[in-house]
């Protein structure tokens, strides 16, 4: 199965450098170690590099169905990007978003924990504005259906958390 990664993810995803180190986030014990735990059961605190991956640039329509379009949104890693998929009224943000901090356990639309450079990460929403998804898919947290211009706001308001 193709792995469509953003080329400058690609060399982090195959296991050939490791992602930079994130900025300091704010952390409260008992969310930390409840994603600690929850890591540890599930292998999610190591990396399994991606033998093959197809690499894609801005604004590329991936064909698969419902042609989603990559977006740009450095800052959580060099290559963070959503993925836009107007036929379901969804965006899909990977790290770039957050509803529920795996470190701080705060509810809401937010920057990602673990962000490798947060204040790119806030200007890489402006690649955002325009569009309309009543869907806004995070890494972490539950599904928003405020619409993608309140998610928007909300991080912008709160800068990080």
């Amino acid at each position: 199965m193709p792995v469509y990664v953003s080329e400058a993810d690609t060399a982090m995803a195959c296991g050939q450098v490791k992602k930079p180190p994130a900025a300091r986030d704010p952390k409260r014990v008992w969310p930390l170690v409840q994603f600690m735990v929850f890591g540890l059961g599930h292998g999610g605190l190591r990396s399994t590099p991606i033998k093959q991956v197809v690499p894609i640039g801005n604004g590329s329509p991936i064909d698969v169905p419902g042609a989603p379009t990559a977006i740009r949104l450095p800052g959580h890693t060099p290559g963070s990007v959503a993925y836009h998929v107007p036929v379901l009224d969804a965006i899909f943000m990977g790290d770039a978003m957050t509803t529920r901090s795996v470190t701080t356990g705060v509810v809401g639309p937010a920057l990602g924990p673990f962000t490798v450079d947060p204040v790119r990460a806030l200007g890489s929403l402006d690649a955002l504005d325009g569009l309309s998804a009543r869907w806004v898919l995070p890494g972490h947290g539950d599904p928003w259906t405020g619409g993608l211009p309140e998610a928007l706001a909300i991080i912008r308001a709160r800068g990080r958390d």
